[in-house]
């Protein structure tokens, strides 16, 4: 999709907004829609036909009867499903639930003209009438309240030390800020509270815990067709390459999966929604709370996509924005890789959906806005280019195969690297008669502080502060393997594993840079310079936004 295809003067309408003609200069009729657009009719995305889909629904289910006649035949089968067996019919049901309010409510606002914008225009007059510094205190008072009622409940008062590296982490972004006069203090204090928030329903609610829980096993359980692929092609015996024949492969079914629910608009709906919640609670822009939210189920090349005709008006703050929801994130492949090492599911799903706040908050205090933002208005998200579904799972294919050989490549070479410097320190040591000094020594005492800050037990913390730096130095597969052959050993503590899983859920590395940069260049070649400039900033925005995640999980984590 070309940019001249699109225009910077088009709304994003929140979910269920009504039907409304959108004008173009000198044009008094209606724009058609190109493929991959946002529909503000249907609240979905319209495809390459001149019909448009409905959130959430194949083409074959545009007509109302066919779709009342589906919902049905889904709601007598999930009844007797339930009758059958509750429990294992529980998560699909309630999945089912979920997806039909959605679809009701879009059906309703879109026949009734009423839409959550409406809905939510006197709660935010009302808000808007108080002093911003009053709303905020409020907030961080909350938050407080809660932490210090939790501490008491329990009499764990240790989790007050992750709340001050919390502060202490805010502190460090305002004192590297690009404009510190300029900070809006409403996105980063918005942004903590929806982790706190997050962490809260996933770790302190039964029912957040359980969905969460279930979840995981649901993916745990998806991931496991893999096998029959890789036992296919590899033949029994390929469980004894553990890695490149059961790690590897899944990169590629995950990656040709997440293709086919992109084309389909699966995705996009989500994260539309998810972003332009971030966006009313942040007062973030569009674009990038669009990006953020992109994020949690694509990688830092593939999340820009959405976005790409608008990348070349976005203004320096929301690049950066944009660069450091990258590096706090991992993508939805990569993530299945981890799974299979050994990390905790739901944890690292808490801790993918927890780092787009936290992305977004350390980004714009780090990097604040000084521009008039010209993209604030955006409602057209770019389509995958595929033309049906199996060219897309085929394109997913391609994509994954490029991330398995990739990871493949770069685990070669930091495992290689890293030996080398251990050896070379220990030789180095030998000669000054110091014995035992390694690279991986030097790191765990120079990070370990960062880690009794995000409330690791202190037995933990160099071990902790070793993957820390493994992850930033090298990347996050090698810390992440590094952790899973500490909790087979039995060398580290459960309160530790589950902190370390989200500090270490993020792409903030220095070969990530190069990624990011190459990446957007390729995308918008006008504004190379900025992202060459923006890139090493980012990186560490990221690693701080990574690190605020293992802090509220330190505050909310049982020990």
């Amino acid at each position: 999709m070309a940019s001249s295809e699109v225009e910077n003067s088009l709304d994003l309408v929140p979910p269920g907004a009504p039907s409304r003609a959108v004008p173009s200069d000198g044009d008094d009729g209606e724009r058609p829609l190109c493929s991959g657009q946002y529909s503000p009719k249907k609240g979905g995305l319209a495809g390459s036909s001149d019909s448009v889909q409905s959130s959430c629904c194949p083409a074959w289910l545009k007509a109302r009867w066919k779709r009342a006649l589906f919902w049905l035949a889904m709601a007598g089968y999930l009844t007797v499903a339930l009758i059958h067996n509750a429990s294992r019919a529980l998560p699909l049901s309630l999945l089912v639930l979920a997806l039909f309010l959605i679809q009701a409510w879009d059906a309703i606002s879109t026949s009734t003209g009423v839409d959550l914008e409406g809905l939510l225009a006197p709660l935010q007059r009302r808000c808007a009438r108080c002093p911003s510094g009053l709303g905020l205190a409020m907030v961080i008072a909350a938050m407080l309240l809660t932490l210090l009622f939790i501490c008491w409940s329990k009499d764990e008062w240790n989790r007050l030390v992750p709340a001050t590296g919390l502060g202490l982490l805010v502190l460090l972004g305002w004192l590297g800020s690009a404009h510190r006069a300029h900070v809006r203090w409403r996105p980063v204090v918005a942004g903590i509270a929806l982790q706190f928030l997050l962490g809260l329903l996933i770790m302190k609610t039964t029912f957040g815990y359980r969905a969460f829980q279930e979840l995981g096993d649901l993916v745990i359980g998806f991931l496991s067709f893999t096998d029959q692929g890789s036992e296919f092609v590899f033949g029994e015996s390929y469980k004894d390459f553990f890695f490149a024949f059961k790690v590897l492969p899944v990169i590629i079914f995950f990656s040709s999966v997440v293709s086919a629910c992109y084309h389909l608009g699966i995705i996009q709906e989500i994260f539309i929604r998810v972003g332009w919640v971030m966006q009313k609670t942040m007062g973030t822009g569009y674009c990038e709370s669009l990006i953020a939210s992109a994020n949690i189920f694509l990688g830092q090349t593939e999340a820009p996509l959405i976005v790409k005709p608008f990348l070349v008006h976005m203004t320096r703050s929301e690049i950066h924005s944009a660069m450091t929801s990258g590096f706090a994130s991992i993508a939805g492949s990569v993530m299945a890789a981890y799974i299979l090492f050994g990390v905790p599911a739901d944890h690292l799903l808490a801790a993918s959906v927890m780092s787009a706040p936290a992305a977004l908050a350390m980004a714009k205090l780090v990097y604040p806005e000084t521009e008039i933002p010209r993209t604030n208005t955006l409602k057209v998200l770019a389509g995958d280019g595929a033309g049906n579904i199996l060219e897309a799972i085929t394109n997913g294919v391609m994509t994954g195969m490029a991330m398995a050989a990739c990871v493949a490549a770069m685990l070669i070479a930091a495992v290689s690297i890293m030996a080398f410097l251990n050896s070379s320190l220990e030789f180095s040591g030998d000669l000054v008669g110091i014995s035992g000094l390694t690279f991986d020594k030097v790191l765990s005492y120079l990070l370990w502080p960062l880690a009794l800050l995000m409330g690791v037990p202190s037995e933990d913390c160099q071990s902790v502060g070793l993957l820390i730096g493994q992850k930033t130095i090298l990347n996050e597969f090698v810390a992440y393997r590094n952790l899973e052959d500490l909790k087979a050993k039995g060398a580290i503590t459960k309160q530790a594993e589950i902190i370390a899983t989200y500090a270490l859920c993020g792409f903030a590395n220095f070969g990530s840079i190069g990624v990011q940069v190459g990446g957007f260049s390729t995308l918008e070649p006008l504004r190379k310079a900025d992202f060459a400039a923006l890139g090493f900033r980012a990186m560490v925005t990221g690693t701080l936004a990574c690190l605020m995640t293992g802090c509220i999980a330190g505050m909310l984590v049982d020990g």
